[in-house]
């Protein structure tokens, strides 16, 4: 309805003089942006600081890792993996976190998966706990994009709660 936006929740990144404010409309109840950062802010962000990354030890929590879904997430791994009758093609999960919905596809049978993770903390703790490739980055930046595009076709995008994290 182009009303401005009432501002809901203002973040502010550690030491840093950037922000982003998610607001909403009153008249028609719209959510999303006020503002935000730019794209390179952005990814540093979640790369770096959004699960205080800087101050954990990703071989440690490995060693510690166990697999976690909720029941929701369990049963889509599990629709997920039941379009895909050939368990030798690549799964790739966008947003792996710390690989419990990779494991859970390996353990459908999956023999071939590969995670994008943008925080480079749990790239690295999925990477130690279960020895997957993870790809380190935006799931849109171009890296990414080019090593993906070198492992077609991909048998399955899967993707649990992460493209609210993609900057476009």
């Amino acid at each position: 309805c182009d009303a401005p936006l009432t501002t809901l929740v203002t973040f502010v990144a550690t030491g840093d003089s950037n922000r982003m404010r998610l607001g909403y409309c009153i008249g028609c109840g719209y959510r999303g942006y006020r503002d935000r950062p730019a794209a390179a802010w952005f990814a540093r962000f979640y790369r770096e600081e959004w699960d205080n990354a800087r101050v954990r030890d990703a071989a440690r929590e490995a060693e510690q890792v166990r697999p976690w879904l909720s029941t929701v997430q369990r049963a889509s791994v599990n629709l997920a993996g039941r379009m895909v009758p050939d368990r030798s093609r690549t799964v790739c999960e966008i947003g792996c976190g710390m690989g419990s919905a990779l494991k859970e596809f390996e353990t459908l049978g999956f023999s071939n998966v590969i995670g994008v993770e943008h925080s480079r903390f749990r790239s690295a703790v999925t990477s130690a706990a279960y020895g997957y490739r993870v790809l380190t980055g935006a799931f849109e930046s171009g890296e990414v994009a080019r090593v993906l595009g070198s492992l077609a076709p991909i048998g399955l995008l899967y993707t649990f709660h992460a493209l609210e994290h993609t900057y476009d």
